[in-house]
């Protein structure tokens, strides 16, 4: 039987991070640092961990909480819980219902840990349930890294070829330390309208990311001959693990191959910071072939997580949130 317990600010602050490094599926989403990045979108961060009987932390779990009139509470968990799985059952649900202090709660998780029929059985059996509708495909594409060396050799034929194609370009490649986010911005803006693409991160959330996170964030930026910002791609580092964050390129940039050089210039700076799993955040192969085919031909492995799943109160409030997530416009 474990007990989970609801951490202070303060002391999450101090130990947060430190612990999570202990679990094995840690990721960026559950840090510390991108609780403070969400609520300054209107979530506010809780963060339990749970104790076995011997007072050691098995299991950790950051959530998003909003609130809303007749105090239906939303509970969101990117990237997690982490930890032992038979932790995420009964208590953890009566734990979050007690912190939300409300008997109308609706709770959906998202693990990045690899798929086993295990872990869902698990969950199954601890009333958790797929949801009905899932916000993304729940699969992704990983390069496992030992050296710069090993990384170039995985890659296709084709995906070098591009990569020396836009180092023959008019253009350069720099890490980018302090990003202007108009700047970045205008990139998105010339991607989103030649894609037909609704707005991708706004000027707020960009700023946000760069200046709550920055400690665990690597941009780079393409140059053009004159100067002009062509594509820029940024990941986040955690430990031993990064993700693909951000990548945009302008129209002059996808005609000058410019997110290959931006790419494999990430991973390999990524690597010499002692990252050996590089997440490239999520792939959709029937949806976005074409990014799928890009990401593949990095060299990656095609990734399962264990994904999506749900949990509320009472069915009808469980209905109520998948309905409006099938209609949102915007991201959780």
């Amino acid at each position: 039987m474990v007990n989970w317990q609801l951490l202070s600010e303060q002391a999450s602050a101090e130990t947060w991070d430190s612990n999570l490094l202990q679990m094995p599926d840690y990721n960026i989403f559950q840090t510390h640092a991108w609780g403070r990045h969400r609520s300054n979108f209107g979530w506010t961060p809780l963060r339990l961990i749970a104790y076995d009987e011997g007072n050691n932390a098995t299991a950790m779990l950051q959530v998003m909480m909003r609130r809303y009139p007749g105090n239906i509470v939303l509970l969101w968990g990117p990237g997690g819980p982490v930890g032992n799985i038979d932790a995420w059952d009964d208590s953890l649900r009566e734990a979050l219902v007690q912190v939300a202090q409300s008997r109308r709660v609706y709770c959906r998780i998202s693990s990045l840990r690899a798929y086993r029929s295990e872990d869902a059985f698990i969950l199954a059996a601890c009333s958790w349930t797929r949801c009905s509708q899932p916000l993304n495909s729940g699969l992704s594409l990983c390069l496992e890294l030992s050296n710069e060396e090993q990384y170039l050799k995985g890659m296709t034929k084709n995906w070098r070829y591009n990569l020396n194609r836009a180092k023959r370009q008019e253009q350069t490649v720099g890490l980018w330390e302090e990003p202007d986010i108009e700047e970045v911005r205008k990139v998105y803006d010339s991607m989103e309208e030649l894609k037909g693409l609704e707005v991708q991160h706004t000027a707020k959330d960009l700023l946000s990311i760069f200046q709550v996170c920055r400690d665990n964030i690597i941009a780079y930026r393409c140059l053009g001959e004159s100067g002009e910002v062509l594509g820029l791609k940024a990941c986040a580092v955690f430990g031993e693990k990064a993700m693909d964050l951000l990548a945009a390129n302008a129209v002059e940039g996808r005609k000058t191959s410019a997110s290959y050089w931006l790419s494999a210039t990430v991973v390999a700076h990524a690597i010499k910071m002692g990252v050996t799993h590089y997440d490239l955040n999520g792939v959709d192969p029937v949806s976005n072939q074409g990014v799928f085919k890009f990401k593949k031909e990095m060299g990656a492995q095609l990734l399962e997580y264990l994904g999506e799943w749900d949990w509320s109160t009472s069915n009808w409030l469980k209905r109520a949130f998948n309905w409006a997530i099938m209609k949102r416009s915007g991201g959780m």
